[in-house]
């Protein structure tokens, strides 16, 4: 029977622009963990208002590795972004549930606007 890698049947790689400024949780000694927001433009045009539909992303990193990745994106630019998907649960003010995507980031680099992407 083969083995298989968990790490490769949970992958993911989003192209999108960095909506937000890095977030720190703990102190300026010892960062818990870092996380951005990842705005990814969907294909589909909306021909009647004239828009595009984005998706956001929460991108975390919980090492130090993961979290200097982070610490080289700044809002506006346009990354590549590899990682884990998994998702966060939380409860508004209303108790209302709420799940997100999140990304375990895994690297992260800017590219360019020209740059083409293939799927393999």
């Amino acid at each position: 029977m083969a083995t298989t890698n968990n790490a490769v049947l949970n992958q993911i790689v989003l192209v999108g622009r960095v909506g937000s400024a890095t977030i720190y949780e703990g102190n300026e000694e010892i960062k818990d963990f870092a996380r951005l927001t990842l705005a990814v433009n969907n294909n589909h045009y909306n021909q009647a208002d004239k828009t595009r539909e984005t998706q956001w992303y929460n991108v975390k990193a919980f090492d130090q590795e993961g979290i200097n990745l982070i610490d080289k994106a700044e809002k506006g630019d346009l990354v590549q972004v590899t990682g884990r998907l998994g998702f966060e649960t939380s409860v508004d003010k209303d108790g209302v549930s709420h799940t997100e995507p999140t990304i375990i980031i895994g690297g992260l680099k800017k590219v360019e606007k020209e740059t083409k992407f293939k799927l393999v």
